[in-house]
């Protein structure tokens, strides 16, 4: 989800990478972090999108719940609110640190970085992905219900997507109720797929 996000933000030209990458050294666990996405994780500690768990940890190999996806989700949308259209944006670390229990999540691979993350009330202008997304806050979330929410807070700052072209992946069905975002995250780079032929 870290990932996602900062792709996102240096897609909307909201950061250029202009951060204090020795952030992770503050964090008992951060040698944990895997190397591709240290710099994604080093952006979301400065502007506040991951702040940790009260024992000092990121806990970035576990699996991510809703309810902290959904934190990070909120976090991103201020932040996206306070700087969009501004490039180099510098932000200082949260001192204060809240409960969280993972910034890993089960997606493609090379996007698995997720963000540890307290619990707060979900956003209910979001579309939630299923009828039981906010009855279930603790179940661990998937790489589809964090692009579709991720889309969602895109085109809730920006107005409805581009129209969704081909699914090219065997893995993904052509149908699926996150194909739109999924080809909308291909085609901005927020997302990559694992081959030509599968996603991941």
């Amino acid at each position: 989800i870290a990932t996602f996000l900062y792709r996102l933000a240096k897609y909307q030209n909201m950061t250029s990478g202009s951060y204090d990458a020795s952030a992770l050294a503050s964090f008992k666990d951060d040698e944990k972090v895997s190397a591709f996405a240290r710099e994604a994780m080093s952006w979301a500690v400065n502007v506040g999108i991951l702040q940790g768990d009260d024992l000092g940890y990121l806990n970035p190999q576990n699996s991510a719940r809703r309810c902290e996806m959904v934190t990070m989700f909120v976090r991103f949308a201020d932040y996206a609110d306070q700087n969009k259209g501004r490039a180099d944006v510098r932000a200082t670390a949260v001192d204060e640190k809240a409960p969280a229990e993972s910034d890993e999540t089960t997606e493609p691979a090379g996007e698995s970085e997720e963000a540890a993350a307290p619990t707060e009330e979900p956003d209910e202008t979001l579309d939630f992905v299923g009828d039981d997304f906010a009855a279930q806050p603790d179940a661990e979330t998937t790489w589809g219900e964090a692009l579709t929410l991720l889309g969602q807070c895109y085109e809730a700052q920006e107005g409805q997507l581009p129209e969704a072209g081909e699914v090219p992946y065997t893995d993904v069905e052509p149908e699926a109720e996150y194909a739109a975002y999924l080809t909308w995250g291909l085609s901005t780079g927020v997302v990559e797929a694992a081959s030509d032929t599968e996603f991941g």
